[in-house]
């Protein structure tokens, strides 16, 4: 009779005392569950990242924009029309042709800083949004020859010069053959065109340029404009630009890989908070079952005395 009460009163005691913990270990669960989901929130910002940078490489001169924050240039070419396939092969948007577009405005300043036609010896400066433009309109004119006057811009247009010489200086193969050497004969003499070489010596202060190297040669064109609000996403020298562009074009292989690592990185850091979280919930039963023998051998312990007392 004694062993089946002292029995029964241990288990009560040891359900009550089960109760107790289970509602504590809720509560520190919750806590560890906030701790996970904040993992689970840098596994996500990896991701993220890394389909970013992605995306960035993907889009050639668009992610260049898109990366830089050049919200008004990205916009200008998600908005362009089907005649600019973005990164395609022959594209103003690869970055190949971007990077031979920045040269065409480096020779305009070294002629500019050079003869300083009309007083205007300063140099040009390069805006994102300027770029995207000359972009645009670079590649209506590969397949329509003529100005598309997308863009309320002043712009040069050439077509036939091989795009290796594009980077060329005075009076060689490039485009300011043309725009600059002949028609300055031309205005000098009062007879012929004389709009291209009006615009590169002329008084505005931003430029854009753009090469399309569909068929054998490349269309060229360069836009110049007035700073303005409406596209002041920064002003960058010649020099900067080409710093800012080179710079994006060697780093971006290696961001990419940097973003694949926090990925494994914040993998790394769930498995370990799951980790801690599971040898913390194991650590907690453990100390319920000691709890309740302990628990439970007091009681017996007391119980004993109790019936003892009886006898």
């Amino acid at each position: 009779m004694k062993k089946a009460v002292k029995i029964i009163l241990a288990c009560l005691m040891a359900v009550s005392c089960f109760n107790i913990k289970t509602v504590n270990l809720k509560a520190d669960e919750e806590t560890e569950e906030i701790e996970l989901s904040t993992a689970e929130e840098l596994i996500e910002e990896a991701v993220e990242y890394y389909e970013f940078v992605q995306q960035c490489i993907d889009e050639g001169a668009l992610g260049f924009f898109r990366f830089m924050g050049s919200d008004k240039a990205v916009e200008v070419l998600e908005n362009a029309p089907s005649t600019t396939d973005i990164n395609g092969d022959y594209d103003a948007t690869s970055l190949e042709n971007m990077r031979y577009a920045i040269d065409i405005i480096r020779v305009c300043n070294e002629i500019r800083n050079r003869y300083g036609d009309f007083g205007n010896s300063y140099s040009l400066v390069i805006n994102d949004t300027a770029m995207a433009m000359a972009q645009v309109q670079c590649n209506i004119s590969c397949y329509t020859m003529g100005h598309s006057r997308y863009y309320s811009a002043n712009e040069n247009l050439a077509w036939g010069y091989a795009y290796s010489n594009l980077s060329s200086y005075y009076g060689s193969a490039g485009p300011f053959d043309s725009w600059y050497y002949t028609e300055k004969g031309n205005y000098a003499s009062g007879s012929g065109e004389t709009g291209h070489f009006l615009a590169v010596t002329g008084s505005k202060t931003v430029s854009g340029a753009a090469v399309n190297q569909k068929g054998r040669f490349a269309t060229v064109n360069q836009i110049f404009l007035y700073q303005s609000d409406s596209y002041d996403e920064g002003y960058y020298t010649v020099g900067e630009y080409i710093e800012r562009f080179d710079n994006y074009c060697d780093t971006i292989d290696d961001e990419l890989e940097k973003a694949r690592e926090n990925i494994e990185l914040a993998w790394a850091v769930y498995d370990y908070v799951a980790h801690v979280k599971s040898v913390i919930t194991n650590k907690k039963k453990s100390e319920i079952i000691a709890e309740y023998i302990l628990q439970s051998n007091n009681y017996s312990t007391h119980l004993d005395e109790i019936l003892d007392s009886d006898d």
